[in-house]
């Protein structure tokens, strides 16, 4: 496979699974919505920790990691004995599993300081302003759904070029 070949497929997977990474980021942001009522608001920013898993990164990391290293290591077997898809996905599922468990950490991290950022603005905002519970709820929906969601995009890009370049990388090895 020549370089520019490599490049291109790995655009090929950034683009497929740009959209996975997004949507999984964004099932963190649902997390904390369906947590939002008036009761909880002035300790929403502390429950942010408790609220935010990585369940839906490490789906995504692992889907990405399958999809691209699989097909990396095909075109870059190198008269290496071939291996079954299905035996593949779980051993490099394992693998995964190892080796980005530390950046799904910190991409869950940094989207709770996200969260908690914006949650404790809104808090501030509202008080200055002298808002009611109900009309902080809303700012709180909006605020949290507006800057998390526009944040998340571009996050989603820079994460999926750092994760199928590592994930083509690895396979080839």
């Amino acid at each position: 496979m020549t370089w520019r070949q490599t490049i291109i497929l790995r655009r090929k997977y950034e683009r497929l699974h740009k959209a996975k990474i997004f949507r999984a980021l964004q099932e963190q942001l649902k997390d904390v919505l369906n947590e939002i009522n008036p009761g909880v608001l002035d300790v929403l920013p502390s429950k942010i920790n408790t609220i935010v898993n990585n369940n839906s990164i490490k789906k995504a990391f692992n889907n990405l990691y399958t999809d691209v290293g699989y097909d990396f290591y095909k075109s870059f077997s190198r008269k290496k004995e071939d291996i079954e898809r299905s035996l593949w996905d779980l051993t490099f599922e394992r693998i995964v599993e190892q080796e980005t468990g530390m950046r799904i950490t910190l991409i869950t991290d940094y989207s709770k300081e996200i969260l908690m950022s914006i949650a404790k603005d809104v808090l501030k905002q509202g008080q200055a302003q002298g808002l009611g519970v109900l009309e902080m709820e809303r700012l709180m929906r909006e605020s949290l759904t507006t800057e998390f969601t526009r944040m998340s995009r571009m996050r989603s890009l820079r994460i999926v070029q750092t994760e199928v370049m590592s994930a083509s990388n690895f396979a080839t090895l």
